[in-house]
């Protein structure tokens, strides 16, 4: 088994909660130690029709982890077998198959997952173009959910530019009244790529995992849900001299940042994050 490349996994980012207030709520009689306010808060949810779509985990997606136990219907009198049906996925990495059971694939392949009853458990029976070969559950990824509505870029109106990467830049956005995060790709040709990060951005839903609400195509930009304040790298540089909270409220923002991968990790295809760094914990 090798990787013989790699891939940039959409940038999802992990939020985590106002930390004075968790500290405080957790023992009413044990006043938090520091003053400031180190972990902001996310903004509420929209309430309109078209701002408060946003695509649950389906029942079917849990149903599926329970593959394991055999599935059966009731034809007349007979308990009647039946094959679960297979989880649609996306290759993270190249990989060359090494024995006779396996199947080789290209990064970015579209596949579906027949069996994970392979006697490996870290080993899935995946069908790539029509045949089938065992592949490594590390190399696979699950498919986004439904796409987010389509939003016109010229009905937000922007207001400050947030930060930037070398793939995007993201803004400050009102739109409909409410206030938005929009991450404005810097690669405009490719829709596609933004359209994959948005439905498996949609596919999620826990509380330290940003929504998206909205997708434009033209400009390419996704329309994100908006967290008030500085991500950890810019609290470290701005209040270097006075950035000193407590050890527990360091905790309890890992322990945050630890669910919102846990969720990620142990659906019935992990979703890898692989870009873990303070600029993308708000």
């Amino acid at each position: 088994m090798s990787r013989t490349d790699t891939m940039r996994i959409p940038h999802i980012p992990l939020t985590t909660k106002n930390a004075y207030k968790i500290a405080k709520t957790e023992n009413s009689s044990d006043k938090p130690s520091f003053s400031g306010n180190y972990g902001p808060s996310k903004t509420s949810s929209p309430t309109s029709s078209a701002e408060n779509y946003h695509f649950k985990t389906p029942s079917s997606d849990s149903s599926t982890s329970r593959e394991d136990q055999p599935k059966f219907g009731n034809f007349g009198m007979e308990k009647v077998r039946m094959r679960p049906s297979p989880i649609p996925a996306v290759t993270c990495y190249n990989f060359v198959a090494e024995n006779t059971d396996e199947i080789s694939f290209k990064r970015g392949s579209k596949v579906f997952v027949k069996s994970k009853n392979t006697g490996d458990k870290d080993y899935y029976l995946i069908e790539v173009d029509g045949k089938e070969g065992l592949a490594p559950v590390s190399f696979l990824q699950a498919e986004g959910g439904e796409a987010p509505p389509t939003v016109k870029q010229n009905e937000m109106f922007m207001s400050a530019k947030l930060g930037g990467g070398t793939f995007s830049d993201v803004y400050e956005v009102t739109w409909k009244q409410k206030k938005y995060a929009l991450k404005n790709y810097k690669e405009q040709e490719d829709f596609s790529k933004a359209l994959e990060e948005a439905k498996l951005i949609n596919s999620l839903d826990h509380k330290n995992i940003v929504k998206v609400y909205g997708i434009c195509e033209k400009p390419v930009a996704l329309l994100l849900e908006l967290c008030e304040g500085k991500h950890l790298a810019d609290l470290w540089k701005d209040d270097n001299e006075s950035f000193n909270p407590p050890l527990r409220i360091i905790l309890l923002w890992a322990k945050q940042i630890a669910e919102g991968l846990w969720y990620m990790h142990n659906r019935d295809l992990p979703v890898c994050h692989a870009d873990i760094k303070p600029q993308n914990c708000i």
